[in-house]
């Protein structure tokens, strides 16, 4: 609705202190939280949660900071915890290590100390799977940059 007064003598200017701001947003990954969610923390001390927005489409995801070039591994004792992939015990026999039934992501955010840096996902990251652990393992750039990589599985 627009303004029709010449100059305005009308409107009510209110004056307050501002109210409670965002200060930084998290997913909250596994083995922590294991599902789709994430928390708000704000500006005055308080946190929100929220429910579980990713379905059965989420699996896991990992967090780490440190070097582009090096290697960070997920084991398969983790991805059994949080169910991303069966418990032997709950199925003898089963050895299949294969994640063709996953999109695995690999995303970075340089600068680690500033929590509003933007994710930039990784296309050429190298992912393996050791067919003898089912760990997987991964590098997800060839600098040496600080960063934070956050690990996602995707069903």
């Amino acid at each position: 609705m627009a303004c029709n007064c010449k100059n305005c003598k009308d409107v009510t200017l209110f004056k307050g202190s501002d109210g409670v701001g965002v200060q930084h947003i998290e997913f909250n990954g596994c083995p922590t939280g294991c599902d789709g969610t994430f928390t708000i923390f704000l500006t005055d001390g308080t946190t929100y949660t929220s429910p579980d927005l990713a379905g059965n489409r989420f699996k896991y995801v990992a967090e780490f900071a440190g070097q582009l070039d090096a290697t960070y591994t997920i084991t398969r004792a983790e991805l059994i915890s949080c169910r991303v992939v069966p418990d032997p015990s709950c199925n003898p026999g089963d050895s299949d290590f294969e994640f063709t039934d996953f999109n695995i992501q690999v995303w970075t955010r340089l600068n680690p100390g500033v929590p509003a840096a933007d994710w930039t996902k990784v296309n050429d990251a190298a992912i393996t799977v050791n067919a003898t652990t089912g760990d997987i393992s991964v590098i997800p750039g060839a600098t040496t940059d600080n960063a934070f990589i956050r690990i996602v599985i995707l069903a």
